[in-house]
């Protein structure tokens, strides 16, 4: 499973990379979450680390 987080007004890597990826990773069968945080830049890690329900995302993730 993937989780992917951008910044909507990330201006280093434009979030349609991100949104591509995640029609590309759902098209060939993929199993993906996609968060974009309004009014952020290219730091979203900062709200995706900082939130504390990602965290316990991750680490719930195991191979079945």
């Amino acid at each position: 499973p993937i989780w992917a987080f951008h910044g909507a007004d990330d201006d280093v890597v434009p979030p349609e990379r991100s949104r591509e990826m995640v029609e590309r990773v759902k098209a060939a069968g993929g199993k993906i979450q996609y968060t974009e945080f309004k009014e952020t830049g290219h730091n979203s890690w900062d709200q995706a680390y900082g939130d504390k329900k990602h965290i316990k995302w991750l680490l719930k993730q195991r191979k079945h």
